[in-house]
């Protein structure tokens, strides 16, 4: 079938992993034999917003997509929340009939988050009868979102043939939110098929590792006290930090204010590959975020057959005690605990156990497959 996909955000030189999530199901779709173009509104930032942006819709290939990419500005996103969904909607049916030009019609479209790729897909599906499946896995809709967001995410609900969610957990958020009666089904995310298991690398010292954006609700400040706590300084045990954020600063401040910066490296932002690297020179990879959708990290590390520390943060539906330790969230005395006791059993763990259990879960044919039939769903509901 032909595929069109609406990402809210795509990889590019800027960010080459921004929502890679939808990078790598199109690429999997195409592994199975589908015809795949991606339609991508380029969001600048707000600090650009007088700034001039090319208005042409560029063509590029991407090897297994065709991907036709137009500019957008945006103010204020997260809280002028419809405002921005309408001007993408604008930007997104421009992309989509350039597209149809050229492409064809497609079988389906296929958008990622309701906000706004989703609601911009209810709009041109609506206008041109379309079929129709979002895949849902925004966090915001964990911590309760505003009343312009719950709109725009029933109206997207409304009208999809078939919409998705990216665990259980996030499921059950939506009906209690909306109140709703219409059937949400769940597709996880796909473990790129790079992250395979690793042998440990072999060194003279523990190394944890982190990877995220420095926001708030990741809650790295918590996981570098816990450390300070945990470990002296002359003990032979490491953290890396992968990621960029808001909260990058305050982190270095602790870090700093307790002499630990040969202890606890800070990356920056890295790439996919530079990712895969930690993965694999780490012992344990931990993070006690506040809450997850799904939590693509901690399985990313377990594919390459690292133990996991992570909190009971909502993104696991199921949970197997050989793939590592849970906490609480927000409890550091647990956390201080957990890395004390992960220090000294780490090698107790089977890795291949942990990598062969995850990419039996969450590998990325068996999770293109899922994606697959549920197009073919949305395909025939429409036709009902």
């Amino acid at each position: 079938m032909t595929i069109y996909i609406l990402p809210i955000n795509y990889p590019n030189p800027q960010s080459p992993t921004k929502d890679i999530f939808a990078y790598e199901q199109a690429r999997a779709l195409a592994k199975l034999g589908h015809k795949i173009v991606v339609l991508h509104v380029h969001k600048q930032p707000t600090r650009k917003i007088f700034k001039k942006i090319s208005r042409k819709i560029e063509k590029s290939d991407d090897g297994f997509a065709v991907r036709y990419t137009l500019n957008s500005h945006t103010f204020m996103e997260h809280k002028l929340t419809a405002a921005n969904s309408r001007h993408f909607t604008k930007k997104m049916m421009r992309l989509f009939q350039y597209a149809v030009q050229r492409e064809g019609m497609p079988d389906a479209l296929y958008a990622f988050f309701s906000v706004s790729a989703g609601y911009a897909g209810a709009k041109i599906a609506q206008k041109y009868q379309v079929p129709l499946a979002v895949f849902e896995a925004n966090g915001v809709i964990m911590k309760g979102p505003n009343e312009q967001y719950q709109k725009i995410l029933r109206y997207t609900i409304d009208h999809a043939d078939v919409f998705s969610c990216v665990s259980d957990n996030l499921r059950k958020k939506i009906h209690e939110i909306l109140n709703l009666q219409k059937e949400i089904g769940v597709i996880p995310c796909m473990i790129d098929k790079a992250f395979t298991y690793h042998p440990p690398v072999e060194k003279d010292y523990v190394r944890f590792y982190a990877l995220g954006n420095l926001f708030p609700g990741k809650r790295f400040e918590l996981l570098v006290n816990a450390f300070v706590r945990a470990f002296a300084p002359d003990e032979n045990v490491k953290l890396y930090i992968s990621g960029k954020g808001e909260r990058c600063e305050a982190i270095k401040a602790i870090i700093s204010a307790a002499g630990r910066e040969d202890q606890i490296i800070m990356l920056g932002s890295q790439s996919r590959d530079e990712i895969l690297e930690q993965f694999s020179l780490c012992d344990c990879f931990v993070l006690p975020s506040a809450y997850e959708t799904f939590g693509m990290v901690w399985r990313e590390a377990m594919a390459v057959g690292r133990p996991i520390i992570t909190t009971d943060h909502g993104g696991f539906d199921t949970w197997d005690e050989q793939w590592g330790i849970k906490i609480k969230v927000d409890d550091q005395d647990a956390l201080v605990e957990a890395l004390k006791t992960m220090k000294d059993t780490y090698g107790n763990y089977d890795g291949k156990y942990i990598s062969e259990s995850c990419l039996g879960l969450y590998g990325s044919n068996r999770v293109a497959k899922e994606v697959e039939e549920s197009l073919n769903k949305a395909i025939e509901s429409h036709k009902a």
